[in-house]
């Protein structure tokens, strides 16, 4: 007896149906393949809006997706002549991780270094980080106001741009958008970093070759 052709047609929708919740990517875990795909590339930037963050517009701003893997994305972030900063993701228990880096000129971490927060949510697009009690500490050591409501945002938008926020209780501080669609050389290496746990500090610098 030969199956109806409507049936044949709804057999596969079914299966897909089938499948459980948990066999589907997560949020984080698509999130990092987003990045992904830009990876091996640097990309310029311009400032969106600056607040009370200063210190990068009229800068060269460049980010450089420089080694992607499933639990751990580093992105060198050049501001003009500086090479020593750096966004890393890392992927946690419950999410993703947000770092913030800065490296002396002989690769020791800087005071206000691995400060950042965690995500919980998000899409596929946008994952947006809350200062964690870690970081909290760190920022209030240094006379940063408000650091207890910071919130950084990286979103990819439509494709072509990676969008980088931070958020303070009064409202937008820093907006940058840097243009995916037009990767841009470098004239020289820039530092990255190397994100684990280590002695009571997040995460340990170290300059990559």
């Amino acid at each position: 007896m030969k199956t109806p052709t409507a049936f044949r047609v709804l057999l596969p929708m079914l299966a897909l149906l089938a499948v459980p919740a948990a066999a589907a990517s997560s949020a984080p875990e698509r999130f990092m393949e987003t990045l992904s795909q830009y990876c091996g590339a640097a990309y310029g930037g311009r400032v969106l809006s600056e607040g009370s963050a200063q210190g990068f517009t009229g800068r060269t701003l460049i980010v450089h997706l420089a080694e992607c893997h499933a639990d751990e994305i580093r992105m060198p972030f050049q501001v003009s002549d500086y090479r020593s900063h750096a966004l890393i993701v890392t992927r946690t228990e419950n999410g993703l991780r947000l770092a913030h880096a800065h490296e002396a000129a002989d690769g020791a971490p800087q005071t206000l270094s691995n400060y950042g927060g965690d995500s919980t949510n998000g899409t596929a697009t946008r994952q947006e980080f809350r200062v964690d009690a870690h970081s909290i500490a760190k920022l209030e050591a240094e006379g940063i106001a408000h650091a207890a409501g910071n919130v950084w945002a990286l979103e990819v938008v439509g494709g072509s741009v990676l969008r980088y926020e931070l958020v303070r209780a009064e409202g937008p501080a820093l907006v940058i958008e840097f243009d995916l669609a037009n990767p841009v050389d470098l004239a020289e290496p820039v530092i990255a970093y190397q994100a684990r746990m280590d002695g009571g500090e997040r995460f340990v610098a170290s300059i990559l070759d």
